[in-house]
């Protein structure tokens, strides 16, 4: 039996929704007027497509303002509301509500639906409860949520051990072809990223309207221009965390609309902040490092192109003050900056005289070689 705890927009699209698939789904609210009106037929969302399956189907749902209707479920879903506060999101309706599961029914799997900024709640809720907690991430739009519940873009679980047999992991998989796991922390992070980056989209736009030469174009027609190139701009390309961008195109071009807004402290200005300060990131990282003797083998701007402009490998070395360097003799010579360093004819001098030597290169193989991404 599958309870919802909070029937707001999320809360209730979980139960409207998994309620297709079983009648043993319950819903509780604590405000004793929202069941009654969502009793008598009276929708508190809008949402056309939602209003019309609910009010098919309203006098056989089962509704509740008292949690202890919820005590023989097996798996319960939490879905209240984490506001922000000065110190991130308020997760206590969250906790209080645990805390009555708990009481309720220490065996019940709960599903936190809520959002989260914590990332190690989950492993103190492991600790403080017997009760298995779950972070399942909502991807719902306000007014398309009934669509984006029928029709999921993404449907993640973010628990290293959900059990196949458990009743809601059934009903979801009924729900969503494609179902993908992952650790709470990872599901958790994933949910912040996507409206965020969702956020950024909206900021990216406004100030593509923002340009000196804004009069002289449509933004609209620029922005739809812009998405009909699924292959790099609408695709998970460039979303890959790692070093900083750098080359011919990125920083140049970002620059340009940098100082092309009628503001000066605009999105793209920022962006080349933000780029500038993750080299830094990268050279405290190696500063950090116990060894001594540093190679480095590949200094393009992006690996195996052969084009060493504006490489944010060369610029973070640049940055690193208590180490020795060792490079390859032949990518010395391609940029001036590089004569500093000492330099030798092989992959293998190198290999054998640094104490540890970093590449992305996946064919170069020994003991004390690593990859950036393992920094």
């Amino acid at each position: 039996m599958l309870g919802v705890v909070g029937l707001g927009y999320v809360g209730f699209t979980s139960f409207l929704g998994f309620s297709k698939y079983s009648d043993s789904t319950i819903g509780f609210d604590i405000s004793s007027k929202l069941i009654k009106d969502l009793s008598s037929g009276r929708l508190h969302i809008y949402d056309k497509h939602m209003y019309e399956h609910f009010s098919s189907c309203y006098n056989d749902l089962n509704l509740t303002n008292d949690l202890n209707d919820l005590a023989q479920c097996s798996d319960i879903i939490i879905a209240v509301p984490t506001n922000a506060c000065d110190g991130g999101l308020d997760l206590s309706i969250v906790h209080s509500v645990l805390d009555q599961i708990s009481n309720l029914n220490p065996d019940a799997t709960i599903w936190i639906r809520s959002t989260v900024d914590d990332p190690h709640l989950f492993k103190i809720l492991s600790e403080k409860y017997s009760n298995k907690v779950i972070f399942f991430p909502e991807f719902l739009r306000e007014g398309k949520c009934w669509n984006d519940f029928n029709s999921p873009s993404l449907t993640v679980i973010g628990s290293d051990a959900v059990d196949t047999n458990n009743f809601l992991l059934k009903l979801i998989k009924k729900n969503a072809h494609d179902v993908q796991f992952c650790s709470a922390a990872e599901a958790i992070t994933l949910k912040l990223a996507c409206n965020s980056f969702h956020a950024l989209k909206v900021c990216f736009a406004n100030e593509i309207n923002n340009l000196l030469w804004s009069k002289d174009i449509d933004p609209t027609l620029v922005m739809d221009l812009f998405a009909k190139d699924e292959v790099l701009n609408i695709s998970k390309a460039y979303l890959k965390p790692g070093l900083p961008f750098g080359g011919p195109c990125l920083p140049k071009d970002t620059f340009a609309l940098s100082l092309a807004t009628n503001d000066g402290d605009n999105l793209f200005s920022r962006l080349i902040e933000v780029n500038e300060n993750h080299k830094r990131v990268w050279s405290r990282k190696i500063e950090q490092l116990s060894q001594q003797v540093i190679g480095f083998i590949g200094l393009e701007f992006k690996p195996q192109t052969g084009d060493y402009k504006n490489s944010p490998i060369i610029d973070i070395l640049g940055l690193i003050n208590n180490k020795k360097i060792i490079i390859l003799a032949d990518e010395q010579k391609m940029n001036e900056q590089l004569k500093k360093y000492k330099s030798m004819s092989t992959v293998a001098d190198i290999i054998d005289s640094a104490d540890i030597v970093i590449t992305y290169d996946k064919s170069i193989v020994a003991s004390n070689v690593v990859f950036w991404e393992q920094l």
